[in-house]
């Protein structure tokens, strides 16, 4: 569940921001910056919401939002900040831990406070020294906000929980009870859409015993169903041959069949 929260932050952060906290040239380099990169500095945001994309980005998931319903109570503190301060009110809840301190100890690499323009942008006015009406950024801000909160509690209402590991267990006591485990319906995963070939035309071709085409022809075996599917070819007169295959990708080619031999041929035991 702290993982989904963390997924929740990246999405926080593209709807404020107008793109993802890391990107790179391939899937594993932005992988290992998920791990290892701090998060770049929000420029359109106020410090409040720097403060919870901190705390929901932490890559310690022990020092994480613990739970889907403080991140969207601490979005509510969020949008009511951004609010007064469009309204050129002073934000409410100075003791809430968003306001007490001006620094985030999270993820983030650089730490903004009310007045910092950053990248030459500047952030939503204070009472203080601004208090012109919003402007479109600033809207967009917390209409990124708002929908963001809208999401957290559609994952709190309508969320499946999975069974969380041990340091999950140790953290939240023996109160868990465990979900049933759900089927996979192989009509919802890809398919590899593999050609089998033979060494004789319009052999029959079988998937798991049940025939769906005659050689050459391409077949349909599910990606990512666990299981190892039975390859077999059959014609009258040949002895069959058969292989067991469970694709990786969609792309993957199946493996190579042994030719098929007359029934009558003389097998070599030597």
């Amino acid at each position: 569940h702290r993982t989904d929260i963390y997924s929740l932050g990246c999405m926080l952060y593209e709807m404020i921001e107008g793109r993802p906290p890391f990107a790179a040239e391939s899937p594993m380099a932005t992988m290992l910056k998920h791990v290892k990169a701090k998060v770049p500095t929000p420029r359109y945001c106020c410090r409040e919401t720097a403060k919870v994309l901190s705390m929901a980005l932490r890559k310690d998931r022990n020092k994480r939002v613990q739970d889907c319903g403080r991140f969207a109570e601490l979005l509510g503190e969020c949008i009511g900040a951004a609010r007064a301060r469009n309204e050129g009110r002073p934000p409410p809840n100075p003791e809430s831990a968003l306001r007490r301190s001006a620094n985030t100890t999270g993820p983030i690499a650089a730490v903004m406070n009310d007045r910092t323009p950053v990248h030459g942008i500047p952030l939503m006015p204070t009472a203080q020294h601004e208090s012109a009406p919003a402007n479109h950024t600033s809207k967009l801000v917390i209409g990124g906000l708002v929908v963001g909160f809208l999401v957290i509690v559609s994952a709190m209402l309508f969320g499946t929980p999975s069974k969380p590991d041990d340091d999950d267990a140790r953290d939240e006591g023996s109160g868990f009870v465990p979900m049933p485990a759900t089927t996979i319906d192989p009509d919802t995963l890809p398919k590899n859409r593999a050609r089998i070939d033979s060494n004789v035309d319009d052999t029959q071709v079988y998937v798991d015993g049940i025939a769906v085409c005659k050689t050459p022809c391409n077949v349909e075996i599910p990606v990512g169903d666990g299981k190892s599917h039975d390859l077999r070819l059959a014609k009258d007169g040949y002895v069959d041959v058969m292989t067991k295959w469970q694709p990786v990708s969609v792309t993957e080619r199946p493996p190579q069949l042994p030719d098929l031999r007359p029934s009558t041929a003389e097998i070599d035991l030597k």
